[in-house]
């Protein structure tokens, strides 16, 4: 399911960059998403993880996921919220 919550946080990045661009994808450039991504505060997943949020200190996204199988052309949680582990200090400093 991490696809699908990746997807959903970039394809709402990229929406609200191009409405800060007035609508015009010319003027949206990578730098725009990103600071879409910076300010995403409590980013409903539809109960997939935890509200996603980021900041310049914090890179994780959920603080929590669920594992989920799909039956019956549906999504089943097999799990309540797992706790999602904090993002490497490494990987902070873009090692």
């Amino acid at each position: 399911m991490a696809g699908i919550v990746n997807a959903m946080i970039m394809v709402h990045a990229v929406e609200v960059a191009l409405q800060n661009a007035g609508g015009d994808p010319k003027k949206v450039k990578g730098t725009d998403v990103f600071e879409a991504l910076q300010g995403m505060q409590n980013f409903n997943t539809r109960g997939l993880t935890t509200p996603v949020s980021y900041s310049p200190n914090e890179r994780r996204g959920a603080n929590g996921y669920k594992i989920v199988t799909i039956k019956n052309g549906k999504l089943s949680a097999v799990t309540d919220f797992l706790d999602a582990p904090p993002v490497p200090e490494q990987e902070m400093k873009g090692k």
